[in-house]
């Protein structure tokens, strides 16, 4: 997805959060990049992103750190600690997945959200890991935290841990996140060839200004972002005059075009994120029906 505006920079947008197999070829189908969590992949899921080798679908992979740690009246505490075994298991098949898919695959080196001192820790203790995933190919995203050091500092610090420095700058939109003065700060200093904000997506109010951000203090900068777009889609009630949310209410469009042999598409899965999410001559078909 692209914004091509005068006064915004273009961007490549993943939807986040498609774990499950269904939805990942759904998505695919929509015309969507598939973001997923790493440690919520079943192997059905990990073979299915596999299958997106050499295709126009990009892959977004988390490492699941977010959900580490949060933000209280104490500060930073540590919630749901990521040991080394589950570390290596995860690492694993970020490996797999960067053999497989390469140039298509987008992975988050291990990190810890908002400590620049444990990051780095992490980046040295899996470094040949990250390494291996650079090597195939894969386009390693580098969590830029923020802590004693500037952003640009610690950037500069992650690539010499690493002995590579043609990552992609990942910059933390949600816990710990960058401000938009911080992310205007970042651009002028570090000029970014290329730039990702974790978890920023279109819907959020800082989404123009990050827009307009990069376009004015990098504007040769390559922008990528995440969203989730499941989140708040699926429901019984909340929806248009109270009704199924959009996600439920495709799905049973879904139902009833397959029952009906209205669609080529067997499963009301892969149909209803479609429906959904994809173009939106779809989408609108989708809501004429529902609202008849």
């Amino acid at each position: 997805m692209k914004n091509n505006t005068p006064t915004a920079a273009a961007y490549t947008y993943f939807a986040s959060g498609v774990n499950r197999p269904n939805q990942m070829i759904g998505f695919a189908r929509a015309g969507h990049h598939i973001g997923v969590a790493v440690d919520e992949l079943s192997r059905n899921g990990i073979e299915q992103l596999k299958s997106f080798a050499g295709t126009d679908t990009l892959v977004f992979v988390d490492s699941g750190a977010y959900s580490e740690v949060e933000f209280g009246p104490a500060g930073r505490e540590v919630v749901k600690p990521i040991v080394n075994a589950e570390w290596i298991k995860r690492i694993s098949i970020m490996v797999e997945l960067a053999v497989a898919l390469g140039g298509n695959l987008y992975t988050v080196a291990p990190d810890s959200v908002g400590s620049q001192v444990e990051t780095l820790e992490r980046l040295a203790r899996y470094r040949d890991q990250v390494r291996a995933m650079h090597a195939a190919g894969a386009n390693v995203l580098v969590c830029i935290q923020k802590g004693e050091m500037s952003q640009a500092d610690f950037r500069t610090a992650c690539a010499d841990v690493l002995g590579f420095d043609d990552f992609v700058d990942a910059l933390p939109c949600k816990k710990a996140a960058t401000t938009m003065d911080e992310l205007a700060a970042y651009l002028r200093d570090a000029q970014p060839e290329r730039l990702h904000l974790l978890g920023l997506g279109e819907r959020n109010d800082d989404f123009a200004i990050a827009l307009a951000h990069v376009a004015t203090y990098s504007p040769a900068t390559v922008l990528f972002c995440d969203s989730c777009l499941l989140r708040g889609t699926v429901g019984r009630t909340g929806g248009k005059g109270g009704g199924p949310r959009l996600l439920t209410a495709c799905n049973d469009l879904a139902k009833e075009l397959i029952a009906t042999g209205r669609s080529v598409e067997p499963n009301n899965v892969v149909l209803s994120c479609m429906l959904a999410f994809g173009p939106s001559r779809w989408l609108a078909a989708a809501e004429a029906r529902l609202a008849a």
